[in-house]
C-alpha cells in the first residue's frame, strides 16, 4: 500500500451567501476521489483548511 502524500489534490468548491447575512461566504468543498464533503462558515476557515492540506499539516478527514 502506498502511504505517500499525493502531489495532486482535487476539490469541488461551492460558495454562497445567505440572504440575511452577506458579510461572509459559506463554503462547501468535496474531495473528489473520496466524495467527503466539508462545510466552512467563513472564508478564513476554508483558506486555512486548504493551506494546511497543501502543506501536509492536516488530513482531509480530520474534524475542523
Amino acid at each position: 500500500m502506498d502511504t505517500s502524500k499525493p502531489d495532486y489534490i482535487s476539490f469541488l468548491v461551492r460558495m454562497w451567501r445567505k440572504p440575511e447575512d452577506k458579510s461572509d461566504w459559506t463554503v462547501q468543498i468535496e474531495h473528489i476521489p473520496s466524495g467527503v464533503k466539508r462545510h466552512f462558515n467563513t472564508l478564513r476557515a476554508f483558506y486555512a483548511f486548504i493551506q494546511a492540506n497543501a502543506n501536509d499539516q492536516k488530513e482531509i478527514y480530520d474534524d475542523e
